[in-house]
């Protein structure tokens, strides 16, 4: 059906477990224990994953033991877990490392079939990341945009919709231990509490979604209807202005900024629930547009963006009108929630909060600018496949709307729905 993406069309055409294969990376020739599996009961459905077997692990052949380990131990009984009973421990390589290095990007992919094996095979509820090695072997050929440190990613608890389960990146226990150091007088003290403190907060807000169920999400895509400039465009605003209803909605403009000659707004889309959307070509001209700028510049019909400078100002190049009526941005309030670098992102939004992966790789490369050192460049957003740009568009608005629902709950602030 015409606005519409089919099941084929949307799902990732790149196996989650693609990989070299194990023993490409010859580190079992090394090993006296060679492809240490997940050990543990698990009767609590916990996966942890970590970086490598140590050295003790190797000799022995039992996974988790050491400091860090009994770190683990430690905060994790105090939330009434017990390592051992109700997790499965496994690695992000499953054969020691020489001299305990951080395991390599290629021994990681090549582990990687593994560790997926695994998790299909247990079924987890939720999934500890313990550290950047687990994060890469967790995300490696999903997440195609810069990983980034585990700082980026811990704290969040994450609804992954590959395994269906909440997954928890943290600090690595060991970097815990990194930061206590002995005095002179023979005491032990810690350089840095608060980095201690920040892992056992995140560490029970994971334990805590044990008891909440993994939100299941439309497919976004098939949620997007495309309309056409038209009477029922036009009977879709009306009732915009009639009923005053809030919406986010977002813009496919033909480069960053506005104020060069020839650029213009080329599509637009609106949510009006987080669910859905309608996507549509930006009418030239025409009653449609006339409708579109009333709607833009009532105070009364609230409005949602991520990053909302950027809306208005091509609102107000383009369209041309002032957007009036600005209910919430939801990238300056990702900014107020959270300050850390490389967060604000819709696409990193998706997915730590819905679990949506970035949709946006089929689209990217029409959104570069063809001088990448003029900031006023055009890009080729209007040569992009007419379809899969107002769907992308589409998505995005829903996120947004969705994004803004969560961040207002969360800051004790949520908004009525007008039906």
């Amino acid at each position: 059906m015409e606005g519409f993406f089919d099941t084929s069309e949307t799902k990732s055409t790149e196996p989650i477990r693609r990989a070299s294969g194990c023993g490409a990376c010859r580190l079992h020739k090394g090993c006296k224990t060679p492809r240490i599996p997940a050990q543990g009961q698990g009767r609590k459905g916990i996966l942890i994953i970590g970086e490598a077997p140590s050295s003790l692990n190797d000799k022995t052949g039992n996974l988790f033991t050491g400091e860090g380990s009994d770190l683990l131990h430690k905060k994790l009984r105090i939330l009434d877990i017990n390592l051992e009973r109700d997790c499965w421990k496994t690695n992000a390589i499953q054969c020691h490392a020489p001299e305990g290095r951080t395991p390599f990007p290629l021994e990681i992919e090549c582990c990687k079939p593994r560790i997926w094996q695994e998790i299909e095979t247990l079924k987890p509820q939720l999934i500890l990341l313990m550290g950047g090695s687990a994060v890469q072997s967790f995300l490696q050929g999903r997440w195609k945009k810069d990983m980034g440190s585990v700082n980026k990613w811990r704290g969040w608890v994450i609804p992954d919709r590959d395994t269906k389960c909440w997954v928890a990146p943290l600090f690595h226990p060991v970097y815990l231990l990194q930061q206590y150091q002995k005095t002179r007088n023979g005491d032990t003290i810690n350089k840095q509490p608060v980095i201690e403190k920040v892992f056992e907060q995140d560490l029970e807000q994971a334990i805590k979604h044990l008891d909440i169920s993994v939100p299941v999400y439309r497919d976004e895509a098939v949620s997007v209807k495309i309309m056409e400039d038209g009477v029922d465009l036009q009977n879709v605003f009306r009732n915009i202005i009639d009923w005053g209803l809030p919406f986010a909605f977002d813009y496919e403009t033909t480069g960053l900024k506005p104020h060069r000659q020839g650029h213009r707004i080329v599509s637009c889309a609106l949510s009006f629930d987080g669910q859905s959307a309608i996507s549509f070509d930006m009418p030239e001209e025409g009653r449609t547009r006339a409708i579109f700028r009333r709607i833009m510049m009532s105070p009364e019909i609230k409005k949602i963006a991520q990053n909302m400078k950027f809306e208005t100002q091509w609102t107000e190049e383009r369209l041309p009108g002032v957007v009036e009526g600005w209910l919430w941005d939801t990238m300056l309030a990702t900014h107020v929630m959270d300050n850390r670098e490389d967060i604000t992102g819709l696409k990193f939004q998706s997915y730590v909060n819905f679990g949506l992966l970035p949709y946006d790789e089929h689209i990217e490369p029409f959104l570069k600018g063809i001088d990448d050192k003029d900031s006023n460049s055009f890009n080729r957003i209007d040569q992009a496949p007419r379809k899969e740009r107002l769907i992308y568009n589409g998505i995005d608005s829903i996120v947004t709307f969705r994004l803004a629902e969560t961040q207002m709950k969360i800051l004790g602030m949520p908004f009525e729905r007008r039906q």
